[in-house]
Formats: C-alpha cells, sequence, structure tokens
C-alpha cells in the first residue's frame, strides 16, 4: 500500500487539476513581483501543455506492462514522455525559475526548493506507480523543464521588440 499511496500523492503536482491553478499562482506571484514577462509565460504555459498528447502519438512507445512491473495504476495510451513529469516540470519549473530571477536569499530558496522537490516527486511517483519507465519521466523533465526556460525567454524577446515579430512593425 505504499507505493500506491506515494504514487498517488506524488502524482499531484503533475495532474492538471493541480498544474493549472498552481500556473495561475505563478502568474500572481509573477505580477506582484513586477515581471509581466513570467505572468505571460505563466498563461502562455497552459495551452502549451497540450503539446504533450501530440509527442506521445508520434513517439509511440508502450508503457510497462503488469510483466514488466508491478502496477499500481492502470493507465492507457502511449507513455514517452510523462505528462505528469512534463507537467510538473513546467509549471512548477517556471515557479523556480521566476524564484531564482526575482527572489534572494532565504525567500529564493524556500521557493526554488520545494518546487524543485515537486517536480522529482512526481516524476518518482509515476515509476513507482508502475505507469512510466524512469526515460519516460526523464523525457518529460526535458520537455518541461525545456519549456520553463523557453517560455519567459522568448516572452522577453517579443516584449523587447515591442510585439513586432515575423517582420511585422
Amino acid at each position: 500500500w505504499v507505493p500506491a499511496v506515494f504514487g498517488r500523492a506524488g502524482s499531484l503536482p503533475g495532474d492538471w487539476r493541480v498544474a493549472v491553478p498552481a500556473g495561475f499562482v505563478v502568474a500572481v506571484l509573477a505580477w506582484r513581483l513586477g515581471s509581466p514577462v513570467f505572468v505571460l509565460a505563466a498563461l502562455l504555459a497552459q495551452p502549451v501543455r497540450v503539446l504533450n498528447p501530440l509527442w506521445k502519438e508520434l513517439v509511440g512507445r508502450p508503457r510497462p506492462g503488469p510483466d514488466d512491473v508491478t502496477i499500481h495504476e492502470v493507465v492507457a495510451g502511449w507513455g514517452f514522455p510523462s505528462g505528469h513529469a512534463s507537467t510538473a516540470a513546467l509549471m512548477f519549473g517556471l515557479l523556480a525559475v521566476l524564484a531564482a530571477t526575482r527572489l534572494s536569499g532565504w525567500r529564493r530558496v524556500t521557493v526554488v526548493a520545494p518546487a524543485l522537490a515537486a517536480v522529482a516527486v512526481t516524476g518518482a511517483s509515476r515509476v513507482v506507480l508502475g505507469a512510466h519507465w524512469p526515460s519516460d519521466v526523464i523525457g518529460g523533465w526535458l520537455a518541461g523543464g525545456a519549456l520553463a526556460l523557453l517560455l519567459p525567454a522568448g516572452v522577453a524577446l517579443v516584449m523587447r521588440a515591442g510585439g513586432r515579430v515575423c517582420g511585422n512593425r
């Protein structure tokens, strides 16, 4: 029962029912910290999450089966990359990057450490539950983490260009 309880509780940060409100918390925190770049990045992260099912279809990698591991959570569909891991890495990664760039001292640590822990626990829980291979989780972390870094950078570039993109003036 321990793996099942740890796995289900650990999966929560990557669940959309937690990730969507977390994104709005990041947007509000960014607003309060005076960072319009992160406000927009956090709001844009919500629709970007729909890329995961597309990546799963492109890769078409099966999840672990009962002959491979003990399954505590039966999940249908393809396994790579882990949607929970990528969602947690994206939303809590944005929070960590925001805190790392806008906070200092103990405030930075008290936000960054739990955010990164949530990402790590989410990934570990998906493997413990038997829902994913470790490589599915690593792929999700890489995809979500990359987006957590690229979204604010892209928003900042567009904002610096005064909204002029693709040669428009």
